[in-house]
């Protein structure tokens, strides 16, 4: 279908767009192509593509200047608009829509966080405490927009972006409250 290091694919909601990332350490680019692999082209600069529900917006994390770090974004998929959605000083990542297209979910090296879909309203779920080092991985809404399922790591970990650290699965609702253990920290 494609060439070159891609990862974090996303299908859009309808099924006949496929958003990638393409890029290596200093670059990182948002391509779209048809389910079937034809019509590959560049969207925007960004990390982690993910799709709203009605498939007409993709969210993601980009710098917006070279010494900023990555906040969460939306472009428009007809027009390449780009909306900032957050202003911050610490690393976005990772970010999510509810399955009604309201929220916005994602993580960051301060813990999970959750906002309207329009940038406003940003909440901060599960901040890093002394119990965990941090969140990994793209946090996902349940069916109902009920829970946000998300990985938590149980020590500190060894590098940005740690395949041995152990991590467990927790939920959380949307407003921060009930967070609840799913999982025991496992290591592969």
């Amino acid at each position: 279908l494609t060439s070159g290091p891609t990862h974090d694919p996303s299908w859009s909601p309808d099924g006949t767009l496929i958003a990638y990332e393409v890029g290596n350490v200093t670059s990182h680019e948002i391509w779209v192509m048809n389910s079937d692999g034809s019509d590959q082209r560049f969207l925007v600069e960004g990390h982690a593509p993910a799709w709203s529900h009605d498939s007409s917006r993709i969210a993601l994390v980009k710098s917006f200047s070279d010494t900023l770090p990555w906040e969460v974004a939306v472009v428009s998929f007809e027009d390449s608009s780009i909306t900032r959605l957050t202003r911050n000083s610490h690393y976005d990542f990772a970010p999510t829509w509810s399955r009604d297209g309201e929220l916005i979910s994602w993580n960051s090296i301060t813990g999970l966080w959750s906002m309207n879909a329009d940038g406003s309203g940003p909440r901060l779920l599960d901040p890093l405490g002394s119990d965990s080092w941090g969140v990994s991985s793209s946090p996902s809404f349940s069916p109902t927009d009920s829970l946000i399922v998300y990985e938590r790591y149980n020590s500190r970990p060894t590098n940005p972006f740690p395949r041995d650290t152990p991590v467990s699965l927790w939920t959380i609702r949307p407003d921060g409250t009930g967070a609840r253990q799913l999982t025991e920290p496992r290591r592969d």
